[in-house]
């Protein structure tokens, strides 16, 4: 265990905030990362695959894992960039 997170979000109008409170709720059920953080590329194209690909046929899920790991993450994946 560790410290609660508290997660702030705002907007111009209550409704406006209140859809973002929900965005970040269903990120966090879903097993998404809500802390602002240094990612890499290859991390947000792992969770990609993970998660993002979930109505796919199995052979597009299987293409896609191969032309991000052999064409993506080698040119993309070093550097790091906030989500």
């Amino acid at each position: 265990m560790g410290k609660r997170r508290v997660v702030t979000v705002s907007g111009r109008t209550k409704t406006e905030a209140k859809a973002k409170l929900r965005e970040v709720m269903r990120d966090h059920q879903d097993g998404f990362p809500t802390e602002r953080r240094h990612r890499t590329v290859a991390e947000a194209v792992e969770d990609w695959l993970a998660h993002g690909m979930g109505l796919q046929e199995p052979s597009t899920v299987v293409n896609r894992a191969i032309l991000a790991r052999t064409h993506l993450v080698p040119v993309l994946g070093g550097g790091g960039w906030v989500s």
